[in-house]
């Protein structure tokens, strides 16, 4: 049965977060802004604070870097 509603995703997001409202709110706002089928990626805060940043396109934080990343005019 798919997930479709904000309800849903809401409904969804409490049981795996056991039973945090407030958690649950977040992802559940955050999945409705980027969709069922984009990522969400949750770190720790070290203040306390929750937030939700949206990042359009791709971020690399380490991996493989090469200059074929770079759009040069030759």
């Amino acid at each position: 049965m798919p997930i479709t509603t904000e309800k849903e995703i809401f409904n969804a997001c409490k049981v795996a977060s056991n039973n945090n409202d407030y958690v649950s709110e977040i992802v559940a706002k955050t999945l409705s802004t980027v969709g069922l089928e984009g990522v969400i990626n949750m770190t720790e805060s070290p203040t306390g604070f929750s937030r939700f940043a949206l990042v359009n396109g791709l971020v690399v934080e380490r991996g493989l870097v090469s200059e074929l990343f770079t759009e040069t005019d030759h």
